[in-house]
């Protein structure tokens, strides 16, 4: 018989479209490229959440409501991360401030202080010897502060007023007392040794025609001492 020639199927626009689009969509996919979109997608997505960090609650700040208000959120509210605000301040402080203080005193300069390092006319023993005496002395000025006794005896601390010694002011050997004229109290060293040792001396009264007594002794001495310090009075008033 006659052959037939089979007519091409139709296909609709719409359709062409929607199969072409989906042929387009299967090579996507298997495609080397958007696998490895995909994968990188994947590792930025596990990267945040392994690189978020956990909230401690002990660190947060919550604010507690007293009184239940129609409308408002139950429970405790946070408001704040103190522990966080206080970390971050520290390390800012240790960026600006620490490195400041760190750099305190330090120069870029090396000063070479060493005793008679800059003096050529020397040899290296008389430097050693300077340095060892220096040394020394430092030592002994850090020793001697606490040192109780004085070793030097041509050093002796003086009490001193207005820039003179004490002892040469006419008035240093005035004993402190009342200002009665009798000055009750002090007792001359003649008198505290004939009355408190007895006797007096005996060379001068052995050659005395007569002898005194122990009470004309002590009387004597009185008046002589009365007088002295009447004189004494005397002079201090004519000055």
């Amino acid at each position: 018989g006659t052959a037939h020639a089979t007519a091409p199927a139709r296909v609709n626009h719409s359709q062409r479209q929607r199969g072409g689009g989906e042929m387009w969509c299967r090579v996507q996919m298997h495609h080397p490229r958007v696998m490895v979109s995909k994968k990188r997608q994947k590792g930025a997505s596990s990267k945040k959440s392994k690189s978020a960090p956990k909230v401690n609650p002990f660190e947060l700040k919550f604010n507690r409501l007293k009184h239940d208000v129609l409308g408002k959120k139950k429970g405790a509210v946070g408001v704040g991360h103190p522990g966080l605000s206080r970390k971050r301040a520290y390390e800012q402080r240790e960026k600006t401030i620490g490195v400041e203080h760190d750099r305190i005193g330090k120069v870029n300069k090396i000063i070479d202080k060493r005793i008679g390092e800059k003096n050529q006319s020397i040899t290296s023993e008389e430097k050693a010897s300077l340095r060892f005496t220096a040394e020394r002395v430092k030592h002994l000025k850090k020793g001697s502060k606490f040192n109780l006794t004085d070793d030097n005896d041509d050093y002796q601390d003086m009490l001193t007023h207005g820039g003179k010694a004490l002892t040469t002011i006419q008035k240093y050997d005035k004993t402190l007392g009342s200002d009665d004229e009798d000055d009750v109290g002090n007792i001359g060293a003649d008198v505290v040794k004939v009355a408190h040792f007895g006797g007096g001396d005996l060379d001068s009264a052995a050659n005395s025609s007569e002898k005194p007594t122990r009470k004309d002794i002590i009387a004597d001495l009185i008046a002589r001492t009365k007088q002295a310090r009447e004189n004494k009075q005397n002079a201090k008033d004519d000055m």
